[in-house]
Order: C-alpha cells, then sequence, then structure tokens
C-alpha cells in the first residue's frame, strides 16, 4: 500500500487526490476491491498498479477497515 497506493490515497487511508480508504470494506467485498485495482475505476483508478500476489494481498487487507 505504502509503495503503489498511498500517494494518491494516504499514509493513513484518510484519502488525498484518490478518496479515502480508511472504511472502503464497508461498500466493497475483497472480490471487488481485487477488481478495481486490477481494472481501475473511474478516470482516476489506474488499473493494474499492482498484480499478483501484491494485489491478492491488499485486497484482503483493505476490507478489514471498516
Amino acid at each position: 500500500f505504502q509503495q503503489n497506493c498511498s500517494s494518491c490515497h494516504g499514509g493513513e487511508l484518510e484519502g488525498g487526490m484518490g478518496p479515502a480508504l480508511d472504511k472502503v470494506g464497508a461498500k466493497y467485498d475483497t472480490e471487488q476491491i481485487a477488481d478495481i485495482i486490477q481494472n481501475g475505476k473511474g478516470s482516476g483508478m489506474p488499473a493494474g498498479l499492482v498484480t499478483g500476489e501484491a494485489q491478492q494481498l491488499l485486497a484482503e487487507w483493505l476490507p478489514e477497515h471498516k
């Protein structure tokens, strides 16, 4: 997260250029988050910034923040 996501979503998931992710688990499940990471979302979230095992680990970690 710190390497690929924090510059837009904030070091503490508080948001910035991108939306806050501190409650992302209340809105999306692991599968949905993995899809967003893989395919991007809207014009601001590019696809494929995190891939492979790191993508899956991130998709499993983010829903813990509700």
